[in-house]
């Protein structure tokens, strides 16, 4: 939003790309500010997002292993 503020300012320079609104973001811009969201992100609430889904089980341990299926062979798998 600073961005399109500074923009939309009289007294400043004009930064608005030819043919672009003061909204426009250019790809580099917006990976700019993906990466500096993603810095700023604690951990935990990544976490608890993956958790939420199903992706990550909860457990007591931090470092065990989602269940493993049993072993099928391929033969087993053909008609």
């Amino acid at each position: 939003m600073e961005l399109a503020v500074n923009r939309a300012d009289p007294d400043m320079p004009d930064t608005t790309p030819a043919g672009r609104s003061i909204y426009y973001v250019d790809q580099l811009q917006a990976m700019q500010w993906i990466r500096e969201a993603w810095e700023e992100m604690e951990v935990r609430v990544i976490e608890n997002c993956f958790r939420k889904t199903g992706v990550v089980f909860a457990s007591d341990k931090e470092n065990e292993a989602p269940p493993r299926r049993e072993k099928v062979s391929m033969g087993d798998l053909l008609i």
